[in-house]
This record gives C-alpha cells, structure tokens and sequence, in this order.
C-alpha cells in the first residue's frame, strides 16, 4: 500500500533534510504536488548508496512517480544491464598489479572480452572523451544531475563526444585494455558531489 504523503514528509523530516520549522511548509508543498521538489533536494543532499537506497524505502510504492528523476542517478553495470560481470578489482585499497604496490583504488574493474559494449550508467551529458595511452586509457566521463558523474576507463574505443546527450543504458563505447591496463576490462568510477564513492551497490539499482 502506497504510504500516505504526510508519512512521507515526515520521514523526510526525520532524514534531517529539511529543519522542523518547515515541515508547515512541506505539508503545503504536498498538496500543491511539489513532492518532486523534495526528491530533488533529497538526491542532490546525499552523499552515498545508503542514502539513495533510503530515499527509495521513503518513497515505497510512489517510485514510479518520480522515474524521470532517477533516470540520472547511476544504476546499472555499465557492461550488462541485466547481469553483472566478473569484478577483477574493487573499490579501496589493493595491491596494484603494476605498480607493485598497495594503493587507493577509486572505482571498481569489471572484466569482460574485447568489444563488449559499454552503457551509460545514468542519463547525461558527455564532460569528456579523451583518447590516451596513459593512465586510464581511452575514457568518458558523463555528468548526471544531483551531483553524480561516472567515469569509464581502458575503452577500446568510445562513440560519443563531448557535450553529447546520452540515456541510461545508451552504448557509449567498447571494452579494451588501453592506458595502464593489464588485461581487458572497464575501470568505473562514480563521483558525488566531487568525491569518488564505491560504484558496486549502484550496479544492482536499475529503478
């Protein structure tokens, strides 16, 4: 059963989103329909999976009402939408296997064959496509709202450009082993408000 709308405001009051002497003013906004003006704010304010995963709780069975929003907020393996890849590497530290050392690993590597297509996570807009035989290779960095962006890295070669407007799930490119790369696989990366957060839950959200 749907939860009624003021339950709603009051979780979102109890998230600390909004100070208690707004809550009059939520209630207002609620039925003026501007629920989605707090979801903005929501996913703009979080700062993990933990808090994505409990504005979905929040919202229940009115997900579906806010579908377009969500649309832009990473959720899907970017290499198969339907079913996750072997993971070669996660996220945090790791012994790097060609540096030799223990090092920060900000993303997570998905092993795959060469070719295999990759996909947006999210909706967005292309920041960069930049073809390198250094460091991360040939890479996209697409810019989702809220705060989000995710990076692809080691591509063979990728099929956007710069400014380009993608969807979640469009194929922005294809698996490859170019840059600091052993083996062939894509490096993934998800930013939130400018500080790289584990992408691994995000995989399993597909709203």
């Amino acid at each position: 059963m749907p939860k009624p709308k003021h339950h709603i405001l009051c979780a979102f009051l109890l998230l600390g989103l909004f100070p208690a002497p707004q809550l009059s003013l939520m209630a207002q906004a609620s039925s003026h329909n501007k629920m989605g003006e707090m979801v903005d704010k929501f996913l703009s304010k979080s700062e993990s999976y933990d808090d994505v995963e409990r504005l979905l709780d929040i919202l229940d069975n009115d997900i579906h009402l806010y579908s377009d929003k969500f649309q832009f907020v990473p959720s899907i393996n970017p290499l198969n939408p339907d079913r996750l890849k072997r993971f070669s590497s996660k996220f945090g530290k790791r012994f790097h296997p060609i540096d030799k050392k223990e090092k920060t690993h900000f993303g997570i590597d998905i092993s795959a064959k060469a070719g295999t297509p990759i996909h947006a996570a999210a909706s967005g807009t292309v920041k960069s496509a930049v073809e390198s035989n250094k460091g991360y290779g040939n890479q996209v960095i697409i810019e989702h709202r809220y705060g989000f962006k995710s990076r692809y890295a080691h591509m063979y070669l990728f099929v956007v450009k710069k400014d380009q407007t993608v969807k979640k799930g469009d194929i922005i490119g294809f698996v490859g082993s170019t840059g600091k790369s052993t083996a062939n696989h894509i490096h993934y990366e998800i930013w939130k408000n400018e500080i790289r957060i584990d992408p691994y839950p995000f995989c399993f959200l597909d709203f």
